[in-house]
């Protein structure tokens, strides 16, 4: 029961370093404690006699001691069962036990006949990870939370096949530990996505044919993310043509959430924001995309400013019609293809040709 001096003195880290003030005996506690709440929430059928003893025990010497008030268990959370493990030695004793005869089984296992993931279920061999990282090689199908556990004890090495799901899970210093041998294309594509890796770190080769294949799949928000890494190479490595083609797909599938308002005419750079010394025909497709675009061109020409122009007058009409048509209504301060926010806050440096050309269009508006 923990008292009412307890529970106002402290905030949750204030009261973890109180508690563990030896960084070893936290992690060790904390082991224990993931380990049974994972064998709490495992279906009882699934589970071995000698686990079923185990958790009995947890529930009765620390689950019911260690929730009895709502305030504290609010607050503080795990730390209360922990406090409880910490001072239960003989439920580490017990547990120690348990740890040490699942280990014991799974060291007999042989992946190719009996693998110790057909034996226990995924609870118990996490349970045993978490003190024997090294039996891993005894199981034939890792599935993520192995090999979460495998990461987070720096076992890296030990991983086969990381999905790529695992990147958004860890940190990333942990993703850079996993061997460039023991990961694939799939996992080093997440890890550029969410800024975990450096693109000279992957198998930067096989990235062109993955945008090819993927690019259905990959969410515009990582577009910018992806074109910035890929860029840092460029050419060089990649040749021009193929350059040409990412550069081309990565424009095509921008979803281009760009707004006009407040003169902040974009949420998100696009991708054109990146690229080095982008081709004609990569200019103008962003622009054809969206006209707005055209304000991440720092060299521009005529052509390619009449083009905006031009782009964004049809856009301005095609967005009223499908408002009249659909709604028999149409507000001019909602259409959000405007040539003179365009022209004024995007185009630079319009030459004569260019300014007459906006004049006459804006006088149709």
């Amino acid at each position: 029961m923990m008292d009412s001096n307890t529970f106002g003195r402290y905030s949750r880290q204030e009261y973890k370093e109180h508690l563990f003030p030896d960084k070893k005996e936290y992690y060790k506690c904390l082991d224990m404690f993931l380990a049974c709440r994972d064998l709490v929430r495992t279906n009882v059928g699934d589970l071995h006699p000698k686990t079923l003893e185990l958790r009995k025990l947890y529930e009765r010497e620390i689950v019911d001691k260690a929730w009895d008030l709502p305030g504290p268990r609010e607050k503080f959370g795990c730390l209360l069962p922990m406090k409880q493990i910490k001072n239960n030695t003989e439920f580490q004793r017990k547990f120690k036990e348990y740890t040490e005869f699942l280990s014991n089984i799974i060291k007999g296992c042989i992946v190719a006949y009996n693998p110790a993931d057909k034996i226990f279920s995924e609870a118990e061999i996490c349970c045993v990870l978490r003190t024997h990282p090294e039996l891993i090689k005894h199981v034939k199908e890792q599935t993520d939370n192995m090999q979460k556990i495998l990461l987070q004890k720096g076992r890296a090495r030990l991983l086969k096949n990381p999905p790529d799901t695992l990147v958004r899970n860890v940190s990333t210093d942990i993703v850079k530990s996993v061997p460039f041998n023991q990961r694939d294309i799939d996992f080093d594509m997440m890890a550029l996505m969410f800024g975990k890796m450096s693109i000279k770190d992957a198998h930067f080769k096989q990235i062109p044919e993955y945008i090819v294949k993927h690019i259905n799949s990959i969410p515009s928000y990582h577009i910018p993310t992806l074109v910035k890494e890929i860029e840092t190479l460029g050419i060089p490595v990649f040749g021009e043509n193929v350059m040409e083609q990412m550069r081309l797909l990565f424009i095509k599938h921008e979803d281009c959430p760009y707004s006009w308002s407040s003169r902040a005419w974009y949420y998100e750079e696009p991708a054109l924001t990146y690229m080095k010394n982008p081709s004609k025909k990569v200019k103008e497709a962003s622009v054809i995309k969206n006209p707005y675009t055209i304000g991440a061109i720092k060299y521009q020409y005529d052509a390619i400013q009449e083009l905006a122009l031009r782009t964004c007058k049809e856009k301005h009409i095609a967005r009223r019609k499908w408002e009249e048509d659909a709604f028999h209504d149409y507000d001019e301060d909602g259409n959000p293809w405007n040539i003179q926010v365009l022209y004024s806050d995007m185009i630079r440096n319009p030459s004569v040709k260019i300014r007459r050309l906006y004049n006459e269009m804006s006088k149709q508006y």
